[in-house]
């Protein structure tokens, strides 16, 4: 890369510790996705079971309208949020192998635009996630963390860099106990 060229979040670090950071200090998330020139984010949130129509649709409902109220409060114009129920990259398996055998899966994927996303809107979302499904959703180790507050401005510096880069590549993170993976790729799902 050449002086002049600008860098993309694709060649910046910046994409990477983003994802990293979301995803070490919410256990709650299974992976996370930039996406469309790195102005979207995907996050999914894996269940031990399918999910009911009813609680869907409770769940669905709840979220949006908190984030109406939230978004109304705040004075926030999101380009994009949405609510996906089986969106993630397994969506076509209902049953994933582990190490007790076949498990039925469930996924919820919320899809925001980063122009407007806030760091309270991370702490709505897992909050009422929690709340809806704390006994389904899979959770991943506890990694030992820094204080909660420290890692929020590490993802807020973060994602205010990752605002700032023209995105071209797509970044995928994954979330497995200890471990977190992030990759580069053009599917832009």
């Amino acid at each position: 890369m050449s002086i002049l060229e600008t860098p993309t979040v694709a060649d910046s670090p910046e994409g990477v510790a983003f994802l990293t950071a979301l995803l070490v200090r919410y256990r709650e998330i299974g992976s996370a996705r930039l996406y469309q020139a790195g102005h979207r984010l995907r996050l999914d949130f894996y269940m031990h079971r399918q999910l009911q129509d009813d609680e869907w649709e409770d769940f669905s409902a709840r979220l949006m309208l908190s984030w109406r109220v939230y978004f109304k409060l705040q004075r926030l114009f999101p380009e994009v949020h949405e609510i996906h129920r089986g969106q993630a990259p397994y969506q076509d398996l209902p049953f994933l192998l582990d190490e007790d055998g076949w498990v039925e899966v469930g996924t919820l994927s919320i899809v925001r635009d980063l122009n407007s996303i806030t760091l309270e809107e991370f702490r709505l979302i897992v909050a009422l996630i929690n709340e809806f499904f704390d006994d389904t959703l899979a959770l991943n180790e506890e990694a030992p963390q820094d204080e909660p507050e420290q890692q929020d401005e590490v993802i807020h510096r973060c994602l205010e860099r990752v605002r700032a880069l023209p995105g071209e590549a797509i970044l995928t993170g994954f979330r497995d106990d200890m471990r977190v993976l992030i990759y580069s790729s053009q599917e832009d799902y």
